[in-house]
């Protein structure tokens, strides 16, 4: 038994180390980075794009934004810029999960359309597209992540509502992110309507739900002196769950009452609790986020499909799908934002589009490195060193340098760079030579 515990243990510590990949990237903040042993995908940027545990908000963001360079910009690979600025765009969307981020959104359910928040969470949508724009006009560079931060909230539609569940396998919302015509969404709102039952569990288990939440409340009742919601609090109450008092994981797939499910016709978004006192946030018959971290969950039941892994996440089983519906809808947002930002201007050259993907300009120093340079070439290389400072984080950053050194009569050779400190540190290696000219 003892033994069995111990596999178990050791299952979870590997669980929460793994846990950085998850479709809700605050868990990454929470439960550290993946062990070393295991492959992970990651884009050029570093971070997690996809894993066992499957497709973070980063990911999604990040693929979704490298899909656009070569239809905006007709351009197949990106610069050290244009990473810059999508690493900004994905550090947005990480910190709406961030219970320690200076905006508080982790626990603001239309950050995430949580506790049936369309509208709200659609306004956000909305105005987070002119925020945007009015701070690219501005020159103000906390645009790329702000809008890292509303496309978490896009993003959340597809994991926490049924909009899957209802049989849109294939086919986003195309309402969302767009002023709504009547307050509607293209289809009815559950309203005061009750929208999930318990799910079942395994009859193996021999148990149910009102043991599971027993056990479960156990758990989260530990860390109620303190933030539930702290890193902390929720290593804690995973652990928990997992070793002892041994959470068991529930079978939703029917947890949606019927008109919630496929062929029915409302929409509906779990309630997630995160106050301290257990079961005091959602209403009765209604669905819970669910997971460990939710605090109103019966057990671990609910809709949310965050992750692949049924213990994170009741519905784990249409994660794959709700991912991929995310990236199409962030897809639509962010072409709708590229015509808002550009109007009739080819988006190609269009500035405000181009300064939120990090395209700045190119920046060419031709230098003349023959021996009648000896005596000033120093201070050419401190020049050309200084412009270059001068124009870092600022909108003349260039994203392409060009340093095209000769030595007369040859015709220079142009070396292309996409980081400025590569850049300076070949300028600084330029001195002024004699060339010797072969006689034939």
């Amino acid at each position: 038994m003892l033994s069995m515990q111990a596999t178990r243990l050791g299952s979870i510590l590997l669980s929460l180390a793994h846990f950085s990949s998850t479709f809700n990237p605050s868990w990454s903040l929470v439960l550290g980075h993946p062990l070393p042993g295991y492959d992970w995908l990651k884009g050029v940027d570093g971070q997690n794009y996809v894993s066992e545990y499957g497709r973070p908000h980063e990911g999604i963001s990040a693929a979704a934004i490298m899909s656009r360079y070569p239809v905006y910009f007709d351009l197949k690979k990106s610069t050290k810029s244009m990473d810059d600025a999508r690493k900004a765009i994905t550090d947005g969307s990480m910190a709406v999960d961030d219970h320690n981020d200076y905006l508080e959104e982790a626990e603001k359910p239309h950050c995430h359309f949580d506790d049936e928040s369309f509208e709200a969470g659609n306004e956000r949508l909305v105005a987070k597209k002119q925020e945007v724009i009015v701070y690219l006009k501005a020159g103000n560079l906390i645009a790329t992540r702000e809008h890292g931060r509303v496309l978490h909230t896009l993003q959340d539609f597809c994991s926490q509502s049924n909009w899957v569940e209802l049989g849109n396998t294939d086919t986003i919302n195309e309402a969302i992110g767009l002023p709504l015509k009547g307050g509607e969404f293209g289809i009815p709102l559950a309203g005061d309507l009750e929208t999930c039952q318990n799910c079942t569990y395994d009859t193996l288990f021999k148990t149910n739900t009102a043991e599971q939440t027993e056990k479960a409340d156990k758990c989260r009742a530990k860390v109620v002196a303190h933030d539930p919601m702290s890193q902390p609090s929720k290593k804690k109450t995973a652990v928990c769950m997992i070793v002892a008092p041994a959470v068991k994981n529930p079978e939703c797939r029917a947890n949606l009452l019927d008109s919630f499910a496929s062929g029915g016709g409302y929409l509906t978004t779990g309630y997630f609790g995160s106050n301290e006192a257990i079961h005091t946030h959602k209403p009765r018959g209604k669905c819970s986020h669910g997971g460990p971290f939710d605090r109103d969950a019966f057990g671990l039941e609910g809709i949310c499909k965050d992750t692949s892994s049924s213990f994170y996440s009741p519905h784990w089983f249409n994660h794959k799908i709700a991912a991929n519906l995310a990236e199409k809808a962030t897809d639509k947002y962010l072409d709708e934002l590229a015509d808002d930002m550009c109007g009739n201007t080819e988006r190609k050259v269009c500035a405000l589009l181009r300064l939120l993907y990090g395209l700045g300009p190119t920046l060419a120093f031709v230098i003349d490195t023959t021996r009648s340079m000896g005596s000033v070439i120093a201070g050419v290389r401190n020049a050309t060193i200084k412009i270059v400072n001068d124009r870092r984080g600022t909108l003349d950053a260039p994203s392409v340098f060009v340093l095209a050194p000769f030595n007369d009569p040859f015709v220079p050779v142009a070396n292309f760079f996409d980081d400025a400190d590569q850049f300076i540190a070949a300028i600084s290696a330029l001195g002024a030579v004699a060339v010797t000219i072969a006689q034939s």
